[in-house]
């Protein structure tokens, strides 16, 4: 026995040593260590879990998810071990597995309110929303000052629950500003507040020298099944290979999608960033000498503004992800164009703005379009006038969906399609149209669609409507890329005139409202006389040729405001706006 106790005494001070390498910092050692004592104790719990957190901080995540596994199957119900194995599921994106990780902690930690909030998070991104609005709401009962007050609010609107208080204007947080926030400069005094918020990592003063060809970093954690991989799909592989060398630094899910073969195959270097914490990503980006970092993130989910603030390298762009200014100083340029800045707006962005002629966004000239079914096989009266949006259901206010079934009750022919997947977010938005005058049976919902297939369908409706305030951004270019005309309703933010910029640049500017009078009478304009389309629609039809979809073009023009912002910080480090003649 007293041996026993001895070897299990010598064991603990093993295993206190190797847990301080691993908090110093020192995960080479610790790694080794831990080892040496699995080789000899493979089935040891207290091991298993520690070399699992030390492989994950390593980026070994085959072996960190294989040992953290094996100590969760040992004890399935320690709750360090079930915690660190749930946060893993989530920092690689598997929320599917995280879940009933999440369900079970909640179980055992009934209390916590930190652990509700993440099962809330899970919970939403599963779409389960009336279950994650139960956890955000558990969460804030326990916490009040828990900040789930934006959590809370989105949900709701995801649920289209309209009858709710609106969210204070002190709850707003910059990533909620694009969804809540219409008025540019009560954008720019939540962002700016958000940006003081920012811890960098570390502090660089990076100086690379002009080489032979310009290093351009793009970092993001959506370089997967997203949105922003769809239109950016085509760049990476255009870039001019003799004068640009171009690096990936990829922090999100590693799924097996062919949006992400393609990303990978076009990048000339692709960094895994998904372990390591965000001061390796900025020492990363600093060793690599990049000279113009591209943020695709900004203040959106999963961001990484800290690695920004740390100005790892000379030039900082924000781009695509983030719609509106970061109000920081750590960023050197926001790419738009000047519909979403125009000069009255222009005291409302703090940093320089490259100004891309047509639109900011990049478009995916290679993504196939299937063929189209009979409206039949969609669910849609043959004969009716086909109205459509497919925004996600927090972007439709009660403002705009009054609009459209005061429009609807004027004329009987038309139905709504919409995109909602989730039943007590259709069931709402039936009773919503009922309280409205217009028969729940004239809205059609749409289900969710591999991109080809979803594409299709628009070509199934007659016209596409836009949300406002926050309106299409990827859903615009993708109706236009299928062929199908937007009226869309300019608002003062950002996120409210990116579709304007989008059908400007398709050469469609009269599809292009000022206001939701203007709005509702353009529908019933084409309503009307529906023959009125036909023109938009052969200009859609020669899609390549129009401006928004001329991605060569596109990234020729990126690289020009590359050159000249690294330009300007070599001649004197103080910017200017980019602008195309």
């Amino acid at each position: 026995m007293p041996q026993q106790a001895s070897a299990k005494q010598n064991l603990r001070t093993v295993f206190d040593k190797i847990s301080g390498l691993f908090q110093a910092g020192r995960l080479r050692e610790a790694d080794q260590a831990a080892e040496n004592v699995l080789a000899e104790h493979p089935g040891n719990v207290n091991f298993l879990h520690l070399a699992g957190l030390i492989k994950q901080n390593l980026g070994d995540h085959a072996l960190a998810e294989k040992l953290l596994s094996s100590a969760h199957a040992l004890r399935p119900e320690q709750g360090d071990i079930l915690h660190n194995l749930a946060v893993f599921y989530v920092s690689r994106g598997r929320m599917a597995e995280a879940q009933p990780l999440y369900a079970r902690l909640v179980e055992i930690a009934p209390t916590q309110a930190p652990l509700w909030a993440t099962y809330g998070h899970i919970l939403r991104n599963e779409g389960h929303l009336r279950a994650a609005l139960e956890a955000f709401e558990k969460a804030q009962s326990l916490k009040p000052d828990a900040g789930l007050e934006g959590a809370i609010a989105v949900t709701q609107r995801q649920l289209a629950l309209w009858d709710v208080p609106p969210l204070a204007p002190g709850k707003i947080t910059a990533a909620l500003a694009p969804i809540f926030v219409e008025d540019p400069a009560q954008h720019l005094a939540i962002v700016r507040r958000a940006s003081e918020q920012v811890k960098p990592v570390s502090r660089y003063e990076a100086k690379p020298k002009k080489e032979d060809r310009l290093r351009i970093g793009y970092l993001s954690c959506d370089f997967h099944e997203h949105a922003t991989s769809h239109l950016i799909a085509e760049l990476f592989a255009l870039h001019d290979r003799a004068n640009f060398e171009v690096f990936v630094y990829s922090y999100g899910p590693q799924d097996d999608a062919p949006i992400r073969a393609r990303l990978k195959q076009g990048a000339e270097h692709w960094m895994e960033c998904g372990g390591p914490p965000p001061a390796a990503v900025a020492e990363r980006i600093f060793r690599d000498r990049i000279q113009v970092l591209v943020d695709l993130k900004g203040y959106t989910r999963g961001g990484m503004p800290e690695v920004l603030a740390a100005r790892p390298a000379p030039v900082i762009m924000e781009w695509l992800g983030y719609p509106g200014s970061m109000g920081a100083d750590f960023v050197d340029y926001t790419i738009a164009d000047a519909t979403l800045v125009p000069p009255e707006l222009r005291a409302q962005y703090p940093e320089k703005i490259v100004f891309m002629p047509g639109s900011y966004q990049i478009n995916d000239r290679q993504r196939p379009v299937a063929d189209v079914k009979t409206r039949a096989e969609y669910g849609l009266p043959e004969e009716a006038f086909v109205l459509c949006c497919f925004n996600q259901v927090y972007k439709i206010t009660p403002q705009i969906f009054s609009v459209w079934m005061s429009v609807m009750c004027n004329d009987a022919q038309t139905v709504l399609w919409l995109f909602a997947t989730h039943e007590e977010a259709v069931s709402q938005l039936q009773a919503e149209a009922k309280a409205r005058a217009v028969d729940p049976a004239r809205l059609i919902f749409a289900p969710k669609l591999p991109q080809a297939e979803h594409l299709a369908r628009y070509r199934a409706a007659d016209l596409v409507l836009d949300t406002s305030p926050y309106g299409g951004h990827t859903t615009t270019s993708d109706a236009l890329w299928a062929g199908a005309p937007v009226v869309a309703l300019q608002g003062q933010s950002f996120a409210a005139r990116v579709s304007a910029s989008l059908l400007k640049a398709a050469g469609l500017p009269d599809f292009v409202t000022p206001s939701l009078s203007v709005y509702e009478a353009k529908i019933r304009e084409i309503l009307a006389r529906p023959q009125s389309l036909e023109p938009a629609r052969k200009r859609l039809q020669n899609r390549t040729e129009l401006l928004l979809f001329n991605t060569h073009q596109f990234v020729k023009n990126l690289e020009n405001a590359y050159t000249r912002a690294y330009g300007f910080y070599e001649k004197s480090q103080e910017f200017s706006d980019i602008r195309f003649e």
